[in-house]
């Protein structure tokens, strides 16, 4: 009996240790689901501050409804239609003043009573961003995120010092006090050189080349050029609007020196920066006083790409029912937007430990071993009449025949478009840095097409970006200002043509070319089956903005099948040829609107400089 008593006593015992044991436990688990709670509701991604976000984006996104239907009302006031330009903006900026009540304008930003800055530029573009509070004379960093077609958001960074000047308010005051005269006159000119440099990597020109004729007064100029644009008043305000008066000293005193994600620009208003994966970005500005400030923008709306491990050999892959051959030492895409042939299928010859590209990148144009490209049954290329060995470029009728079925009639002694050939007037002469010979286009062409006939390849690459150079050769990469025919490096179609032969990969697998015609028509033929096939012959997806942009940074889905800035940006140079002096290019510039598949060879003579031309690479497997 006492035995049985003290079994009892003793689980009596085991039970309140157990409830003991599970109440430490339950504590310790509530202590944790309450940091874990206040974690999200306060962390750096915690409920309170993705609200907190989430009202600020509501918040900006209402002002700016708002600003953009006073601008659109003083667009429809005939008053404002007859006033561009400087005069427009500065009635904008008021106008906009008014529609907030309680806000502040200092330049071209109204800063609401709500502390949202609206800032408007020449362009009459509105944006608006948080407003950041600092001290006068401090720098304050703000920043807008842009989406853009490519996967790449471009992260708008804007570094002003509280109490600084703006450039309206600098050019203005350097202006005042000086008259017309030969004075002013050399202030244009230095205005218009030191903005045509940062466009096109170098100009020079006197006054006599900018205007046509030479002017003794900078309003006799004012009223012989620019009167009939109906724009301005007065050419003060015109030289402002066009920042043509001492940029470089605004930029000096108040320009700020903006590093983002290792870039470093400077600017006197705004720098744009080309940001491809999602992240925090650490931005330091300087400004000419010596200013400096920091901040952190939280990227969040890249559309991220994902590729494969580098290929150590030539691999054969079977996607949508085609042959794709991976040159080694590139990666192939496999996430859904950049891993199928029939919207473009994409390699790089590099990528980080997480999949994302940081090279050069190319597109798939599948080619079939009777050189029909894809399942279109078009030729790309076929044998000469009467050879046995040498191949001729297909060339395509896009201007009256938009399906790309009519093709150009071919002669060898016919001086149409034809390809490969000589440019008789201007190939081995003066301007031909290069030697260009018919010999040794032809044989350039052929192994070409070995490449995808006799070693049964399947197809070539195309550049997914317009050609640029780093290093002194040639890339295709997103985020970089490509070159032109104006820049020394690649000067005219000679020099452009030379550099498209010096880019190389790890490898050494593929052999780089500036992009012939009958595979651009080949590239367009393909884009037909798919589904950017409306954009081939349109005029409204290019950058024609009369500014020239960074490659696959545009917002205006100058994309075909993952190929970008086809229509706007630059022009395009190819090695087909017509007539004995030109050289064809194609698409269109940043001021010269243009379809993809338009072909010009007027005036595209081999020896020109211009700054709208440019090119494109292909690769083809060795």
């Amino acid at each position: 009996m006492k035995n049985q008593k003290k079994q009892q006593f003793l689980r009596k015992g085991e039970e309140r240790g157990i409830t003991l044991i599970a109440l430490v436990i339950t504590i310790i688990v509530l202590l944790i689901l309450a940091g874990i709670s206040i974690s999200m509701l306060t962390g750096e991604n915690g409920i309170l501050n993705q609200a907190a976000k989430a009202k600020d984006m509501t918040d900006i996104s209402s002002i700016k409804e708002r600003a953009e239907l006073v601008k659109l009302g003083l667009q429809i006031d005939d008053w404002t239609k007859n006033n561009g330009g400087q005069l427009e903006k500065l009635a904008l900026v008021s106008a906009i003043q008014k529609e907030f009540p309680g806000s502040t304008a200092s330049g071209s930003v109204v800063t609401t009573d709500d502390r949202y800055d609206i800032r408007v530029d020449n362009d009459l573009n509105i944006t608006v961003v948080k407003h950041q509070e600092v001290e006068a004379g401090e720098i304050a960093i703000t920043y807008e995120q842009r989406p853009t077609e490519s996967r790449a958001v471009v992260l708008r960074v804007y570094a002003t010092v509280e109490g600084g000047k703006t450039y309206e308010e600098y050019a203005t005051e350097y202006l005042e006090g000086k008259e017309d005269g030969p004075e002013m006159i050399q202030i244009f000119v230095d205005g218009f050189n030191y903005t045509m440099k940062d466009m096109t990597g170098g100009m020079a020109m006197t006054w006599q080349q900018i205007a046509g004729e030479d002017f003794s007064t900078v309003d006799e100029f004012y009223q012989v050029a620019m009167a009939s644009s109906g724009q301005y008043t007065d050419y003060k305000d015109m030289m402002i609007s066009y920042r043509f008066v001492d940029p470089q000293g605004y930029d000096e005193q108040y320009g700020a020196t903006i590093v983002c994600n290792g870039e470093t620009q400077t600017t006197g208003d705004y720098a744009d920066f080309g940001i491809t994966t999602n992240g925090e970005y650490d931005i330091t500005a300087t400004k000419g006083s010596g200013t400096t400030g920091s901040e952190i923008a939280d990227v969040s709306q890249c559309e991220v790409e994902t590729f494969s491990t580098i290929c150590e050999s030539n691999t054969t892959l079977e996607i949508d029912g085609y042959k794709v051959t991976v040159p080694a030492g590139f990666a192939y895409g496999t996430s859904e937007n950049v891993g199928h042939v029939n919207t473009g299928f994409v390699i790089t010859d590099s990528v980080d430990s997480n999949g994302n590209s940081t090279g050069n990148e190319f597109v798939w144009i599948p080619v079939k071993e009777d050189l029909t490209v894809g399942n279109t049954g078009k030729e790309m290329a076929r044998l000469q009449d009467g050879s046995s060995v040498n191949y001729r470029g297909v060339l395509y009728i896009w201007n009256y025949d938009p399906t790309g079925n009519t093709e150009y009639p071919w002669s060898s002694t016919s001086p149409s478009y034809r390809e490969p050939d000589v440019v008789s007037r201007y190939d081995g002469g003066e301007f031909d840095t290069v030697g260009i010979t018919k010999s040794m286009l032809q044989n350039e062409y052929n192994a070409m097409i070995e490449s995808i006939k006799q070693k049964q390849y399947g197809g070539f690459y195309v550049g997914r970006y317009e050609m640029g150079v780093e290093n002194g050769k040639a890339i295709s990469k997103i985020n970089v200002v490509p070159t032109s025919a104006a820049n020394e490096e690649t000067s005219s179609w000679y020099g452009l043509y030379a550099k498209a032969k010096t880019y190389t990969n790890s490898k050494n697998s593929v052999t780089s070319s500036m992009i012939w015609g009958s595979q651009y028509d080949a590239m367009l033929n393909f884009a037909l089956t798919g589904n950017d096939s409306a954009k081939i012959n349109s005029y409204e997806y290019g950058n024609y903005s009369e500014t020239l942009l960074k490659t696959g940074l545009t917002e205006t889905q100058d994309s075909i099948n993952n190929i970008y800035d086809l229509a706007g940006n630059l022009s395009e140079w190819t090695i087909e040829a017509n007539s004995t002096s030109n050289r064809v290019y194609r698409g269109g510039a940043y001021d010269d609107s243009g379809s993809p598949s338009n072909r010009y060879n007027g005036n595209s003579d081999p020896n020109r400089t211009d700054h709208y031309v440019s090119s494109r690479l292909v690769l083809y497997v060795k």
